[in-house]
C-alpha cells in the first residue's frame, strides 16, 4: 500500500507515480525542471515540468506540467526510487525510443515497397494514380466508380460525394458485404467515438489511388428480390411457418410481417427473417438469385 505525497511537498527525482491513462500504470520521475508551486517564492508564472518513465514499458511522458501531474488522473506517492533504478529506467526509455524509431523506419520501408508494387500492378491498371500521398478524395471517388464497374460490370451504382464522404447506392445485385470489400479500401481512416475524433490511417492503396474519410453503402431491394426472400423463408422454415398465410411484398414493405412470430435463434419475427435472407441474397449478371 503506497502512501500519497502531501500536496505541499516537493516532487523529487525518483518520485513514484501512477496513472491509468493509456494503461501506463506505475512510473518514476527521472527529471524535473523549473520551480514547483509549493516551493518558497514560486509565482503563477513558474511552470515546473517532469520527465517520467513508466516501469512496465519504458514509455515516457516528457515535460509533463505540474498542474497535470498533481491532477485527479495522476497519483504521486511518497516512495522514492533509488538512483540505480532511476538510471536503469532512463536506459530502458532510451532502448524503447530506439526500438520505436527502428519499427517506424521498418514500417515506412514496407509502406514504400507496397506503394511501388501497387503502381505497377496490372490488376489495378484501370485505376487512376496520384503522384503524392494524401486524402485525394476526388480521385478516390472517381476510382470507386471504376472499381465498382470492374467488380460488378452489370450493376448500376449511384456514387455521390462531398468533400469527406462517398455514398454508394444500388438495387439488388451484390451483397452489401461484397460492395464494402471494394469501397472500404478507399477509406482514409475511422471515426473514434471514444475521443470524438477522426483517426487517419495511411495505407499504400490510399496513397496510390486516393482515399476519403467516409464511405457509406446502401442497398435497395426490388419487389422481385423481396418476393424471392419471402419464398425462401417459407421453404427453409416450413415447420416454423406452418399455418401462416403466404406473405406479400406489400406486407413486408409496410412492416406487417413483424406481427408473425418465428422461433429462430437469429430472428424474432418473419420481418427480421426476410431482412436476413435479403442481406444474404445476390443477383448475378443474368438475373439469377442465389442466397447463402
Amino acid at each position: 500500500m503506497h502512501d500519497f505525497l502531501p500536496t505541499a511537498a516537493v516532487i523529487k527525482v525518483g518520485q513514484v507515480i501512477y496513472t491509468n491513462l493509456y494503461s501506463r500504470g506505475y512510473g518514476v520521475v527521472v527529471a524535473t525542471k523549473g520551480k514547483q508551486s509549493c516551493e518558497p517564492g514560486a509565482t503563477p508564472q513558474d511552470r515546473a515540468t517532469f520527465d517520467i518513465v513508466f516501469r512496465s514499458t519504458g514509455q515516457q511522458s516528457k515535460q509533463l506540467p505540474e498542474s497535470i501531474l498533481r491532477g485527479v488522473q495522476w497519483k504521486v506517492f511518497s516512495e522514492v526510487a533509488t538512483a540505480a533504478e532511476v538510471q536503469a529506467l532512463v536506459f530502458q526509455a532510451e532502448q524503447y525510443a530506439e526500438q520505436q524509431a527502428y519499427d517506424a523506419a521498418s514500417e515506412q520501408a514496407r509502406h514504400a515497397l507496397a506503394v511501388a508494387q501497387l503502381r505497377v500492378d496490372p490488376a489495378y491498371e484501370y485505376l487512376e494514380q496520384t503522384a503524392e500521398a494524401g486524402c485525394h478524395s476526388k480521385l478516390a471517388v472517381r476510382n470507386i466508380r471504376k472499381a465498382l464497374k470492374a467488380a460488378f460490370p452489370k450493376v448500376k451504382f449511384s456514387v455521390r460525394s462531398d468533400y469527406s464522404a462517398a455514398r454508394v447506392r444500388w438495387t439488388d445485385g451484390p451483397t452489401v458485404a461484397a460492395v464494402d470489400d471494394v469501397v472500404k479500401r478507399f477509406k482514409a481512416g475511422n471515426f473514434d467515438g471514444m475521443t470524438d475524433c477522426y483517426e487517419y490511417s495511411r495505407s499504400p492503396f490510399g496513397d496510390v489511388f486516393g482515399s476519403i474519410q467516409y464511405t457509406f453503402t446502401s442497398r435497395e431491394y426490388s419487389d422481385s428480390l423481396i418476393q424471392h426472400a419471402i419464398h425462401q423463408a417459407f421453404i427453409r422454415h416450413a415447420e416454423d411457418l406452418a399455418g401462416v398465410d403466404s406473405a406479400s411484398v406489400a406486407d413486408f414493405r409496410n412492416g406487417r410481417l413483424s406481427r408473425i412470430y418465428v422461433e429462430l435463434p437469429r430472428a424474432a419475427d418473419l420481418q427480421q427473417l426476410v431482412w436476413q435472407l435479403l442481406g444474404l441474397s445476390q443477383v448475378n449478371a443474368i438475373g439469377v438469385v442465389t442466397t447463402a
